[in-house]
């Protein structure tokens, strides 16, 4: 990691360097500027600076070590300390693991929670044991060409996952989450959310009140809403603006799907058009804009791109665009995106939500300005929708066709089983 390895350079190999390079009266000064570089590099300005306060120790007497062997991982070894709530989340997945593979086979792991691999003895299937690490679109479609290869019976997508300044799984690693959420239909058992392939599903029948199943063609309600529990996160903040100031490095990035606002007339809410803006007039804000007749589904189309603008520059305001489709039905809590804006372009990685990700037939994509809103006036402009260049070999757009059978049971998509040993 760049970060690891400067301040390595910095702390270790620079004063090598400048003593041999340096008089040697001058030695202490070269300490000085490595103690200097060493500690805007580590976190000097932090809440506990190194040179403040002396490094925080712990009181082994009052740790619990318990036996690998006895708690059923021996290969932590024979005198450990480990949290009660790890050592428990551990053998739930042991337990479920151990139910649905088969000698030899392994799971995919999506909690960054690299070291699960090791305590459960199971081989990461795909180059890094977090998806943390997987940020390049290249490692992306490597670890996916990899799980093609051998496509794991089930992935772990939710057990208290750790999430670090990339967030989490959508954004951090997009072509990873598509491929995910096309081969695995997602369960809940004791708390966690695994996804498991459809032929592995009667097999933990004993831990599952009911199997997934559906009507014929619509994903269940029920499986919607865990993947929103693993991978939704509703309120972007800054993203989004961020996004729009790297748009020139991100065009080559997309592709344009459909212009929404050219020659629409949108249905307005304490909202009215004056010239090219928009004034408000009351309380809940919003333009709704019908889109049913452009034939759009969720997974053709991710990115949302607009222009915006308001005569109070120095409060951004706060968006909220929802949706309604076909197979998702009506504007709700559960289909919304939050985030901040300011003046300028402005991108929304709206397939980062499953039910956006998932939805056929978009029917409405409706903005709302924060109540009460920060400014009077405001501007929606070159509202389009795109889609991200590169998608996984094999899948459509990224996302599998997944059908039911007559009893409602998920069934696969053409071709998809000669990659899977069952």
């Amino acid at each position: 990691r760049l970060g690891t390895a400067s301040v390595w350079s910095i702390c270790l190999l620079l004063p090598i360097v400048l003593i041999i390079a340096l008089e040697p009266h001058r030695k202490a000064f070269s300490l000085m500027v490595v103690a200097v570089l060493g500690g805007m590099l580590t976190g000097l300005p932090s809440t506990e600076p190194l040179m403040r306060k002396p490094m925080r120790t712990v009181d082994v007497s009052s740790l619990t070590f318990v036996s690998g062997s006895q708690v059923g991982f021996p290969i932590m070894g024979e005198r450990v300390v480990i949290d009660p709530k790890q050592l428990t989340r551990l053998n739930q997945i042991k337990q479920v693991l151990q139910i649905v593979l088969n000698p030899g086979e392994t799971y995919l792991d999506l909690t960054n929670r690299s070291a699960n691999y090791f305590y459960l003895g199971y081989p990461p299937p795909i180059q890094a044991g977090a998806f943390y690490n997987l940020p390049h679109r290249n490692q992306q479609l490597r670890a996916i060409k990899n799980l093609e290869s051998a496509l794991p019976p089930i992935a772990l997508l939710a057990a208290d996952n750790i999430l670090h300044d990339g967030g989490l799984l959508p954004l951090r690693a997009h072509l990873l989450y598509r491929y995910v959420v096309a081969h695995y239909v997602p369960v809940k058992i004791e708390g966690l959310i695994y996804g498991v392939h459809p032929d592995r599903l009667e097999r933990l029948r004993p831990l599952l009140t009911t199997l997934p199943k559906s009507q014929v063609g619509k994903v269940p309600t029920v499986q919607l809403a865990l993947l929103d529990q693993a991978f939704l996160l509703q309120d972007l903040q800054k993203l989004p603006r961020s996004w729009g100031q790297s748009i020139d490095s991100l065009k080559s990035e997309l592709k344009p799907v459909q212009q929404i606002s050219d020659g629409a007339v949108p249905v307005m809410h304490s909202v009215e058009k004056v010239g090219k803006t928009y004034r408000i007039t009351g309380r809940d804000p919003h333009i709704d804009f019908d889109v049913s007749g452009l034939n759009l589904n969720g997974q053709d189309a991710g990115i949302l791109t607009f222009d915006f603008s308001s005569n109070r520059r120095s409060t951004p305001p706060n968006l909220e665009v929802y949706w309604s489709s076909k197979s998702g039905g009506n504007l709700s809590e559960e289909t919304v995106i939050r985030f901040s804006v300011v003046q300028g372009k402005i991108i929304v990685p709206l397939d980062a939500a499953p039910r956006w990700l998932l939805a056929e037939g978009i029917k409405t994509i409706r903005f709302d300005v924060a109540d009460p809103a920060p400014c009077s006036t405001f501007s929606l402009s070159h509202i389009e929708l795109f889609q991200r260049t590169e998608m996984p070999k094999g899948l459509k757009n990224g996302v599998a066709e997944w059908h039911y059978d007559s009893a409602g049971f998920w069934t696969e998509p053409q071709g998809l089983r000669k990659s899977f040993h069952s």
